[in-house]
């Protein structure tokens, strides 16, 4: 003899018919499970509000278009960098450079990764010096290593990331 579908639904009839409150427990979690399904609203991106001035929102991409660097300025910018180190007597180690375009933004990341070696307050100085005169430069990577020379003065070699947002025509 085969068992059929409707002998477990018998039973289940038979529980919840002789506690109840397991009958609307298991109810309301099924309506709770369905009601918070149906009214989840999908992510939608937020809209610029609507009140917003439109001389405002240009206002506001003019002013971060103006502390992008020009791609014509990129050499300069890194040139200042090195001229910052140079500056603090920090020994600089070979240069590699690279560039990536963001074709959403329209932005370029151009990168400078340097080597620099001195005293640990002469590399501080140079990156506050460097990051307080390229507004649009960051500092991507930082990481130090201290050595100890003949002199028995500590040499720290750090190697750097600097990160530079240039900018093209404003869209």
């Amino acid at each position: 003899m085969k068992p059929s579908v409707s002998y477990g639904l018998l039973d289940l009839r038979l529980i919840f018919a002789r506690q109840p409150v397991l009958a609307m427990l298991l109810g309301a979690l099924v309506f709770l499970t369905l009601w918070q399904v149906l009214s989840a609203a999908p992510a939608t991106p937020r809209a610029i509000d609507p009140n917003m001035d439109p001389a405002r929102i240009l206002a506001a991409q003019r002013s971060f278009q103006s502390v992008l660097i020009p791609p014509a300025s990129l050499p300069a910018a890194q040139q200042v960098v090195l001229d910052a180190a140079a500056a603090r007597q920090l020994v600089v180690g070979r240069v590699d450079y690279a560039q990536e375009a963001d074709s959403v933004s329209g932005l370029t990341l151009a990168t400078m990764r340097l080597p620099v070696s001195g005293r640990y307050a002469d590399i501080r100085a140079f990156i506050d010096n460097a990051l307080a005169a390229q507004p649009a430069m960051s500092i991507r990577h930082l990481s130090l290593q201290r050595e100890t020379s003949a002199e028995t003065e500590f040499v720290v070699t750090a190697t750097l990331t600097a990160q530079f947002l240039v900018g093209g025509a404003l869209r």
